[in-house]
């Protein structure tokens, strides 16, 4: 998205049979949404123009030292300090300044 706070898939067969086999072990968009989802992206269910969108707090666009701080969940389902607890899309603001500060308080690196 032109915000770059979020993303979309455009086009689920090419991403299933082109992407998906070479970047992962599996060849379904299912599986792939699935990924995302253990990696704490949200999928924005809201109208707007970021309808179907994922977003993940910590992936934005410019700020790759960002990305250390996506945590896929453990295998007991527990979500990591940086996934946070609710859903990430509930009063995001896509277009605002809310910027991530990195000495936030849910920094699963902080103090080390």
């Amino acid at each position: 998205m032109s915000h770059g706070r979020s993303w979309r898939v455009h086009d689920r067969e090419k991403l299933a049979k082109v992407l998906c086999p070479r970047y992962f072990n599996h060849c379904k968009f299912e599986s792939f949404t699935r990924s995302a989802t253990g990696w704490g992206f949200k999928r924005v269910a809201e109208d707007g123009p970021d309808y179907n969108c994922y977003y993940h707090k910590n992936f934005l666009r410019g700020r790759p030292e960002l990305i250390p701080f996506i945590l896929r969940l453990d295998s007991s389902g527990n979500k990591s300090k940086s996934n946070g607890d609710g859903d990430e899309t509930e009063g995001a603001d896509f277009n605002g300044e809310d910027e991530v500060e990195q000495g936030d308080s849910d920094n699963p690196h902080r103090g080390q």
